[in-house]
């Protein structure tokens, strides 16, 4: 029986997600503890966490405060019980034991054919849940035992990538498995804080659950606050007076204004993260599906250039697509792209007119766009007509995995294991699958289909994700320190990338 198993360098992590805990079995939450303000850049069209929108922005955010997953990973990688207490491997099966004692915010009493049925959701192509192969692996096979209190999940995926895997997956409680759309603006899980006002648009309002009792960080050292509000503020600078007015608590600063609120006293907690990946639409039909016209557009790109604008000269070099901590070493991208060569560009750009729209999501900051645009310049230098496309987290969803309108893509995945990334690069296209640019690489796609066959799944994936940078399918940028400020209130951030808000550590002073 496992307790608690360590995944050196795996932590599932997305930007500002609050994730429901990571440290020692809890205990219930006091009674008072004030209300605590996050601002957020972008609203989204729907807060289901299983939804289309499941792997984005603010859903992922709220996700983590209002439902809770079946294991947590801390900082160190350690697997933390979540909604189970227990767990233990068999071949290619983990068997977890659930608490007796949790339940969901109208009271219901969690059992196992629930959280099975969650899973038989996420499966189900017809459900086109963006989460399916990302949090659940698409081969997966979930049976339940009421009696025992017991789900056990068979796949092909690694037990430690598995159960790192499994610890992004919020738990929907009866209420919402029977009406999904309560769940579009609404909530009803296992969490520590519950849905009380929804005002699209403008913020959304949780309520402390008293007596919640199985987040692993428990309550040391004082309450949760008792009410804590989500506020939409799309400027920076907005939010960042807000701070300083004490009106915000916590909001995570990309621009020019970080310099301003340290200046003011306030102190951040810096995350590290991807400054993206740029990605080239290569399904049937669409300009990027040729190998040669990607390597060549690449060679117009100064991308080094681009990563000093986005990351203001404080970038470091990235190891390839999966985020630190490293759980597979990273790659070298540098060895298998084209480097930046204009001449060779023009050459073999010559005589073919192009047009290309490049979408880019505007919650990546002033410095990014300021990086886009320098790229658009030098497509435009090398005779490639370029239409900027900028778009909230809201369209971004839709217009990736719905519409598919787009030619390169300034985008990012962070997470840390290939199970994770693989529905990115491998597999069916939506609506049947997560491969929204329409990678096709026979060495990625052999590595799907040997993946836990060998001993060294890691050499293995590493020689794909190589494989990726040779054919031009996506390139890796740069990493970048991001900063989460802080005012009026304490909280803890764990996970190297992607700025994990511990909320049972979250104090309003």
């Amino acid at each position: 029986m496992k307790l608690a198993r360590a995944i050196p360098g795996v932590c599932v992590t997305l930007p500002i997600a609050l994730v429901a805990a990571c440290g020692s079995t809890g205990e219930p939450a006091a009674s008072d503890g004030g209300t605590f303000v996050l601002a957020v850049t972008d609203d989204t069209q729907n807060l289901d966490p299983h939804g289309p929108a499941s792997s984005v922005g603010l859903v992922i955010q709220m996700s983590r405060l209002l439902y809770d997953p079946l294991v947590n990973v801390a900082a160190d990688g350690a697997v933390l019980p979540g909604i189970a207490q227990t767990w233990t491997e068999s071949g290619s099966a983990v068997t977890f034991t659930l608490r007796d004692d949790v339940t969901c915010g109208d009271g219901t009493p969690l059992t196992a054919a629930i959280v099975k049925e969650n899973f038989d959701y996420v499966l189900d192509p017809a459900n086109e849940s963006a989460v399916r192969g990302i949090r659940v692996p698409v081969d997966a096979v979930v049976s339940a035992d009421d009696a025992a209190h017991t789900v056990m999940v068979s796949t092909s995926t690694p037990p430690e990538f598995l159960l790192a895997q499994l610890s992004s997956l919020g738990i929907v409680c009866p209420g919402g498995l029977g009406d999904r759309a309560t769940l579009v603006r609404g909530a009803d899980g296992t969490g520590p804080y519950t849905m009380s006002e929804a005002v699209p648009g403008s913020e959304y309002r949780l309520t402390r659950r008293d007596g919640y009792a199985w987040g692993p960080d428990g309550e040391p050292g004082g309450p949760l606050p008792e009410s804590l509000v989500v506020r939409i503020v799309e400027n920076e600078s907005t939010t960042a007076n807000l701070l300083l007015d004490g009106e915000v608590d916590a909001a995570e600063i990309r621009g020019p204004d970080r310099e301003r609120l340290t200046g003011a006293g306030l102190t951040p907690i810096a995350f590290r993260e991807p400054v993206g990946q740029i990605w080239f639409n290569q399904r049937a039909g669409r300009l990027f599906e040729d190998e040669a016209l990607r390597t060549a557009v690449l060679q117009s790109m100064d991308l080094d250039e681009a990563a000093r604008v986005a990351t203001r000269g404080t970038g470091v070099t990235s190891q390839g697509l999966l985020s630190e901590p490293l759980v597979c070493g990273g790659v070298d991208p540098s060895a298998a792209l084209p480097g930046h060569d204009p001449a060779a560009a023009a050459t073999a750009l010559a005589g073919r007119p192009l047009a290309v729209t490049l979408m880019y999501p505007t919650s990546l900051g002033a410095d990014v766009k300021a990086a886009i645009e320098l790229v658009a310049a030098g497509l435009g230098d090398a005779g490639i007509a370029t239409t900027l496309k900028p778009v909230t987290d809201a369209q971004l969803g839709p217009t990736l995995f719905e519409t598919g309108d787009w030619d390169i893509f300034w985008g990012k995945t962070d997470v840390q294991i290939p199970t994770q990334l693989l529905p990115y690069v491998s597999g069916a296209e939506p609506p049947d699958g997560s491969n929204f640019a329409g990678v096709d690489n026979a060495t990625m796609d052999a590595f799907a289909e040997s993946m836990g066959s060998g001993d060294d799944t890691c050499a293995v994936w590493n020689e794909a994700e190589l494989a990726l940078y040779d054919a031009a399918s996506v390139v890796p940028l740069a990493d970048v320190e991001v900063p989460i400020f802080a005012a009026d209130a304490t909280f803890e951030v764990i996970g190297t990338q992607g700025g994990l808000i511990v909320p049972t550590s979250i104090r309003v002073e």
